[in-house]
């Protein structure tokens, strides 16, 4: 059996020079941003500091109302990793170098200005106040562009 998914519901708006978007417009920015890597919480970044970045994204309709999904993920670069040594007794702990990445769903519906994030922990998956948090740091790169996402449930 499945298990379920669990989701955070927010209130969320994706203006440009302080402008709503549409639902159209939202989705040519996200076309336009995906795959482009930035930066996250880094004041004077290098180019080995641009991990994060949004990615897949698609719409549909439900009736006549568009529905938006994409991904935020960033590259790992170095997991942990623990082995036990069954003759000491003893637990061995490293780092271990990686090009996996940890990623979350964001599903909204623009004309009602709500949005639901996917929030899973675990080797592949980024819990979603992170995933929010990376949001709105990729949205802040692009010039003008401004994501607000409250937590609504």
């Amino acid at each position: 059996m499945a298990r379920p998914t669990p989701f955070l519901f927010c209130r969320y708006s994706l203006t440009r020079d302080d402008r709503q978007l549409s639902a159209t417009e939202q989705l040519r920015l996200l076309s336009d941003i995906r795959g482009v890597v930035v930066a996250y919480r880094k004041s004077d970044p290098a180019d080995d500091d641009r991990d994060t970045f949004a990615m897949k994204p698609t719409s549909f309709r439900i009736g006549h109302r568009v529905v938006l999904v994409w991904h935020v993920g960033y590259y790992v670069g170095l997991r942990s990793e623990a082995e036990y040594n069954q003759n000491d007794d003893d637990i061995i702990e490293s780092l271990v170098a990686t090009n996996g990445i940890k990623h979350t769903k964001f599903v909204a519906v623009p004309d009602l200005g709500r949005l639901a994030v996917q929030d899973q922990t675990g080797d592949t998956h980024l819990n979603g106040p992170s995933g929010i948090s990376r949001f709105k740091t990729i949205a802040r790169s692009m010039p003008g562009v401004r994501a607000d996402i409250e937590l609504a449930a």
